[in-house]
């Protein structure tokens, strides 16, 4: 025979009735706590034949994450840090027990206040609201209680009484003792009511620490410690099937505590996800991490705890979206301003950034995926906007800084390709000479070059084959005018030098024909050699601030084939 499923006394009364002549059970009778049981409650169920064990592959199925349609959504959205100051059971004072009578007593002393006017006296309790509930927040709170799934899981949250009669430790507890309430259920360690005891501890040292700014990381261990072993005991998830009969709604189901029992290990680790996620909100990148830490050393199994921070996050991570999403609608709408939004989009993105950074560890999927999210969107805007503009100087600028916030291998992999491009396109499009005009293909100045020279022997014999090609090197309008017209007052300096200077020969020689001197040469040459060089000097003068056009032969890509072997110039030149 069992024991009493509420007190665990294994004592009962059995009533017998005579129907017909024959004896009947009326009814059982617990003989400790005096509830009504049935012979069900109480008789030892034939124990089942072990199962076998589990195929490796369904072994591993049992840890996969619990489906989304096998949680339960109201414990989700309750795990938030406020809960137990929510808690409608500290809010009103009532027992976690109470009938709809009692809640309706509650009711009407929360109008009989309202009707004159005063402030509802504050029960008085373990863990004291301060400041202590209005009446606007007793109304809330006993609206609360009338969803029954919302009350099943602030049961959960809240303590439990003693099976039995008389519960010194809740007493205790209600009238503001919590030290003597601990002590006694302490004591109950060992008896049979040991799994309500433990559960009140739980419940009183986590309420403890959520709401407290210097609980420690070890404080934090101990709490969850205890909630793991509770959430794999059956008393618990017993106690809780029980209470859904007893709350007697047709909205509570067995597959209800099924959900809540799949879904508390997540719930539990949210406090300390959420706090974290709020810390690193407010900038408090300490406090993050020590929560966040909280969470890590838990002890709950990995996909628990990847999700559970990235749920805390989940605000923070739809503002990313939020305005990656305004950035990219923006730049199609004006490519040319697709710079200026890259850059924005950075700045705004950043103190998003950094609160997911901080809460989520480096190896994080989400993490991954909003920091890769941010680089990929401003390179798209970057992107648009050098295509528009041929303005590849801002993009070459900005596209190393959203390199280093991209993660994943293929964002980077990316990025990179799309900086080298940028690199070689800002090149090709300022002018090498003076490095700010604007350049045009057909402005470029053209460099000869031959390579790949091969010697093949032939019956006729050696056959030489070679490429050859002319290197473009940027060049704008304003430098190709100037090198044209520096060249065309070189040469004109310089011929009519040379014709002054063979002038003055001939001329020199017709009177000094009979000196016999050198004179003529020597003037002739003198004024040749001068206007070679103030040619030059005329020439420099015209380039002033720029390259001259031999300069070509320095640029990168000439370089960059130099280096591949070939030669400037023509071959056989």
């Amino acid at each position: 025979m069992n024991g009493c499923p509420y007190c665990g006394h294994d004592e009962f009364r059995i009533e017998i009735s005579l129907s017909g002549g024959a004896a009947a059970d009326a009814g059982i009778t617990c003989g400790k706590c005096g509830r009504k049981l049935t012979r069900e409650q109480i008789m030892p169920a034939e124990p089942p034949a072990p199962p076998p064990p589990p195929p490796p592959a369904v072994a591993a199925a049992l840890r996969e994450p619990v489906p989304e349609r096998e949680r339960s959504d109201v414990l989700l959205s309750m795990a938030t840090p406020d809960i137990y100051r929510r808690n409608p059971f500290r809010v009103t004072g009532l027992n976690v027990t109470a009938s709809q009578r009692e809640m309706a007593r509650q009711a009407d002393k929360l109008k009989m206040f309202e009707r004159l006017g005063t402030a509802p006296t504050s029960s008085a309790s373990g863990l004291p609201l301060d400041p202590p509930p209005d009446t606007e927040t007793i109304r809330e709170a006993m609206q609360r209680l009338q969803d029954p799934e919302k009350r099943l899981v602030d049961e959960i949250f809240w303590i439990w009484p003693l099976p039995g009669g008389s519960d010194e430790a809740l007493d205790s507890f209600n009238s503001g003792d919590a030290k003597k309430a601990e002590d006694l259920w302490r004591r109950e360690d060992d008896g049979p009511n040991r799994d309500v005891a433990r559960h009140n501890l739980a419940v009183l040292h986590h309420a403890r620490l959520v709401e407290s700014d210097s609980a420690s990381e070890r404080d934090w261990k101990e709490v969850l410690d205890h909630w793991r072993t509770l959430i794999t005991q059956e008393a618990l998830w017993s106690r809780l099937t029980i209470r859904t009969r007893e709350i007697d709604d047709p909205r509570l189901t067995t597959g209800t505590v099924r959900r809540l029992r799949l879904t508390l290990p997540l719930a539990l680790l949210s406090f300390n996800a959420r706090l974290a996620a709020e810390a690193a909100e407010r900038g408090d990148f300490d406090r993050a991490k020590r929560h966040r830490d909280i969470v890590l050393a838990s002890g709950f199994d990995q996909e628990t705890i990847d999700e559970a921070l990235s749920m805390s996050v989940a605000s923070l991570r739809e503002r990313l979206q939020t305005l990656c999403n305004a950035a990219g609608a923006e730049s199609d709408a004006e490519p040319a301003r697709g710079h200026k939004i890259a850059k924005k989009l950075l700045e705004q993105t950043l103190p998003l950034r950094l609160a997911i950074m901080a809460v989520l560890p480096s190896d994080n999927p989400t993490r991954i995926g909003a920091l890769d999210e941010v680089a990929l969107k401003a390179l798209g805007c970057e992107i648009i906007f050098g295509n528009k503009t041929e303005q590849w100087q801002p993009c070459a600028e900005l596209l190393p800084k959203v390199l280093e916030i991209a993660v994943s291998e293929s964002a980077r992999t990316r990025i990179q390709r799309e900086v080298d491009a940028v690199k070689t396109n800002n090149e090709l499009s300022k002018c090498w000479f003076c490095g700010v005009g604007k350049a045009r293909s057909e402005h470029a100045a053209e460099v000869k070059m031959y390579g790949n020279v091969q010697h093949t022997q032939t019956w006729e014999g050696t056959r030489t084959t070679w490429n050859h090609g002319a290197i473009p090197v940027p060049r704008c309008e304003a430098c190709k005018s100037r090198h044209l017209s520096a060249a065309d007052k070189a040469m004109s300096t310089g011929c009519l030098g040379s014709l002054l200077g063979v002038g003055s020969c001939i001329g020199m020689v017709n009177v000094d024909a009979l000196s016999n001197t050198p004179l003529p040469g020597v003037v002739g040459i003198t004024i040749i050699t001068v206007s070679i060089v103030a040619g030059l000097v005329w020439k420099r003068a015209a380039l002033a601030g720029v390259k001259g056009e031999g300069a070509a032969k320095k640029h990168s890509s000439v370089l960059a084939k130099k280096k591949e072997g070939w030669v400037i110039g023509e071959y056989g030149q």
